[in-house]
């Protein structure tokens, strides 16, 4: 076992003889209104809680490991004779590609492989959807088929030189056949057929067409799924190229940001609306070869249109629906959506919020765009609603507040307990309250130990040490506290999002192994310094970089604002309190003691980077004297004052080592 009482007292003690040492320097001069550098993570997959105003295809991050996940805020086959459900799964005579799961939705496989075999991450947002039955192939109608097609070379013209050449480089994907297509040299068909009756729809609609004279190159697995939507169930027809999904070198490159940058719950104008997005693009004729399948008769047909389940369709559908939705990062100037304008693009999900006239104005644009292109839209929109759910969230503006949509949480309370699951489903309950926790709020810093199990079950399934079917065995701590998290987001609360306020002062701290220092600048000027001697060194930096906020705090405690930018130089501290977790019990530990300080006296902080060349504390810390000098460090022009006239420095206790 391993000794934790050293590490207990090391977080316990302030590590500091001079808590309340610090002093004061009155400059009556102007703040820089910029501050400082542009905030920058580390972690590409640590998406920064800024602002954004279009999610665009041209910033696309990179995926943390390319194995059965997302980000945040998606999964393998059990053999059966019988295809059928089985635990939420489809069966396709044992014949899946690594990696590939034909049950979730398009956008969820995207995410999959997103994301797959990097590393152990369990911030995806994935939900399995039940296979039809034959009793639903009776009972349930399927999905609306007779959608025209897109004019895609329309989408084409509008696009920037950068997006266009991403779009030909993913489109260039479909029409390469599989390679190999098996280890005997032959494609092979898998046992599914589509349905008689399905077949005359899908007929009937242009999707399918009998085979032509060219040798099949690849084959589909045809079956449908059953979706919860407002107006009911509906069956949504999928297609599934196995092969191709399996051998096509494609690597996503999609904005689709962490939900929490989509919480905008302001005033003014709303619109939401979606592409009906399957099979709207039409397949080059000489790559339809490529996705062929079986009737029930024995008739061979083959596709005429796209199939979302292709893994780089969903990617495909964004640039899509972000050139409809006038994305200004997508298209050229002359076609993107006016700057008070707001536009959250998520695959076929198109959410437009601003003022309520510019809202107006392009909501009429964006419906033209669809029009223009014979985009079909969904009968499902929302314009001008007060209330309405997007991406799983329901959006309260009258109230200002979010929470999570009552589909979402009936999907919780379905959930089996966390001492019965299997790694496959304790990877898609631990990724859903993951995605929760980022709407409501929720400061996961409790929660350590039950996050800490879950990303070593995951490790292990990485290192094929288990598989997916093997029992989680989480330990009856970890399953407490996942059970209190559960029951935390059903109960729902409602998380009032506050208005972006502009921030009124700023810390800048820096740590070493000397101590600790900061710099608290108002608006007003009035600058203000702490720092002190380690009584203990911590064991780690970002350990000694988070203590350091937490002390500055304390010090700065009666002078600081309801609104604050809180400037560090260690990546991993900011990534990991905008984020709300670390993967180190010591920094958590920090962590959860800067939360609890901030929410009890009701303070909004936002965690920003900055170089350690433009840091005015960092001498501090090293127990350097202050001057004004350290205000304008950087040798990239940036300055913390702008012209001090007046200065008075006082005392800051610290001792020069020189």
């Amino acid at each position: 076992m391993q000794d934790t009482s050293r590490k207990r007292k090391a977080h316990e003690s302030d590590d500091c003889s001079s808590r309340a040492s610090f002093g004061s320097l009155e400059c009556h001069c102007a703040f820089h209104k910029t501050r400082c550098v542009e905030a920058r993570c580390s972690n590409r997959a640590d998406i920064q809680f800024e602002s954004t105003r279009d999610l665009a295809v041209g910033e696309a991050r990179r995926p943390v490991r390319p194995s059965p996940e997302y980000c945040s805020i998606f999964g393998k086959v059990h053999h059966n004779a019988d295809p059928g459900v089985v635990s939420g799964r489809i069966d396709v005579k044992g014949e899946t590609a690594e990696g590939q799961e034909p049950w979730l939705r398009a956008e969820e496989r995207f995410f999959h492989d997103f994301n797959h075999n990097h590393a152990a991450t369990i911030t995806r947002r994935a939900t399995r959807t039940r296979l039809t039955t034959p009793h639903d192939e009776r009972t349930i109608q399927l999905q609306q088929v007779n959608v025209p097609v897109l004019n895609l070379e329309w989408i084409k013209t509008r696009l920037n030189p950068a997006t266009l050449e991403r779009l030909m480089q993913v489109w260039g994907l479909v029409g390469r056949p599989p390679f190999p297509p098996s280890s005997s040299g032959k494609a092979r068909e898998g046992s599914r057929r589509i349905p008689t009756a399905d077949a005359h729809l899908l007929r009937k609609a242009g999707i399918i067409e009998d085979a032509s004279s060219t040798i099949t190159g690849g084959w589909i697995i045809p079956f449908s799924v059953v979706e919860e939507k407002t107006a009911g169930l509906r069956r949504r027809w999928i297609a599934w190229p196995r092969d191709k999904n399996r051998d096509d070198h494609y690597e996503a490159n999609a904005p689709l940001l962490h939900i929490s940058l989509f919480a905008a719950c302001d005033g003014g104008g709303r619109f939401c609306l979606d592409v009906k997005s399957s099979f709207i693009v039409s397949l080059p004729r000489e790559a339809r070869h490529l996705f062929r399948c079986h009737v029930e008769d024995g008739t061979l047909v083959e596709l005429t249109r796209l199939p979302m389940g292709y893994k780089a369709s969903p990617e495909i559908l964004q640039i899509i629906t972000s050139t409809i939705a006038g994305v200004t990062t997508v298209v050229r100037p002359l076609w993107a959506a006016p700057p008070m304008v707001r536009i959250d693009v998520w695959i076929d999900n198109i959410r437009i919020t601003g003022s309520k006239s510019e809202v107006t104005l392009w909501e009429a644009q964006v419906l033209r765009n669809a029009d223009s292109c014979h985009a079909s839209m969904g009968e499902e929109r929302d314009s001008g609603a007060t209330q309405y759910t997007f991406l799983g969230v329901q959006f309260d503006h009258t109230h200002r507040a979010v929470s999570l949509s009552e589909k979402f949480i009936r999907s919780v309370r379905a959930m089996p307990a966390l001492n019965s699951l299997t790694i496959a489903e304790m990877e898609i309950m631990a990724s859903r309250f993951l995605y929760a926790a980022a709407i409501l709020g929720t400061r996961l810093c409790e929660y350590y130990f039950f996050i800490k199990a879950v990303r070593r079950r995951l490790s292990a399934l990485n290192r094929g040490i288990v598989q997916e079917t093997s029992p989680a065995n989480l330990p009856p701590s970890a399953v407490g506290l996942g059970e209190r998290l559960r029951h935390s987001i059903e109960n729902n609360r409602k998380r009032n999002i506050k208005p972006t306020e502009k921030a009124s002062a700023a810390i800048i701290t820096d740590a070493s192994l000397h101590g600790w220092g900061a710099v608290f600048i108002p608006d007003s000027g009035d600058v203000k310094i702490a720092g002190g001697k380690w009584e203990r060194k911590p064991f780690l930096i970002m350990q000694a970089e988070a203590r350091a906020v937490r002390l500055a705090l304390s010090a700065f405690s009666a002078i600081l604002p309801s609104t604050m930018d809180v400037w560090v130089d260690n990546t991993s501290l900011q990534g990991a309190a905008n984020k709300g977790s670390s993967k180190s019990h010591a920094l958590t530990w920090e962590l959860q003691r800067i939360y609890e300080f901030l929410d009890s006296r009701g303070i909004q902080a936002t965690f920003a980077y900055v170089r350690s060349a433009e840091n005015p504390a960092d001498g501090i810390s090293r127990g350097r004297v202050f001057t004004l000098q350290d205000l304008a460090k950087g040798s990239g022009g940036v300055l913390w004052l702008e012209d001090p006239k007046v200065c008075h420095f006082v005392s800051n206790n610290i001792s020069n080592p020189n």
